[in-house]
């Protein structure tokens, strides 16, 4: 079993801006990487299932000048892009 850095997954899951992850959140983390995620994956995993101390009301409406990246949507555009070029 892989040993995660759990202060690692915290610094990749608040960058997202949601707060850091619940205890849900960091069970979830613990076995995506184990299972060979990278931090990275694991952490838009956990901000997307909303498993972060902010509310989902929060995420909803979130303060003025704040962006909300939408994960599915930026990797639908990401792989169509990546297509048109391989073709």
């Amino acid at each position: 079993m892989k040993i995660i850095d759990v202060d690692t997954l915290h610094d990749f899951v608040v960058v997202h801006g949601f707060g850091p992850p619940t205890a849900e959140g960091y069970e979830l983390g613990a076995k995506l990487i184990a299972a060979g995620d990278d931090y990275a994956t694991a952490a838009m995993e956990i901000v997307s299932r909303g498993w972060t101390t902010q509310g989902e009301e929060d995420r909803r409406n979130p303060p003025r000048g704040q962006c909300v990246v939408r994960p599915s949507s930026h990797r639908a555009a990401r792989t169509q892009g990546e297509r048109g070029r391989d073709s």
